[in-house]
């Protein structure tokens, strides 16, 4: 289980060398979407400091989500899973 922070979501993907100048930046093709995201946390407070830095640098869109067992689930879904 973990949480990131979403950036971005493109049904191509982006080739300019970090267009979101966000660094660590991961890359997801997911049900033929690329997501950009950036951290890994283990919870949602954690997590909440990160956004608030991406939305600070203008990536007002920026939004938290999670993942359990490589699947993603919901923002509750994870906080019942935790407990």
């Amino acid at each position: 289980m973990f949480f990131t922070v979403q950036v971005g979501a493109f049904s191509k993907s982006i080739q300019a060398d970090n267009v979101f100048n966000v660094s660590p930046l991961v890359i997801k093709n997911i049900n033929g979407l690329y997501k950009y995201s950036t951290g890994i946390f283990r919870s949602v407070q954690e997590t909440v400091e990160r956004k608030n830095e991406m939305i600070s640098k203008g990536l007002v869109g920026a939004f938290i989500t999670a993942y359990y067992n490589g699947e993603k689930v919901t923002i509750t879904e994870a906080n019942q899973l935790i407990v």
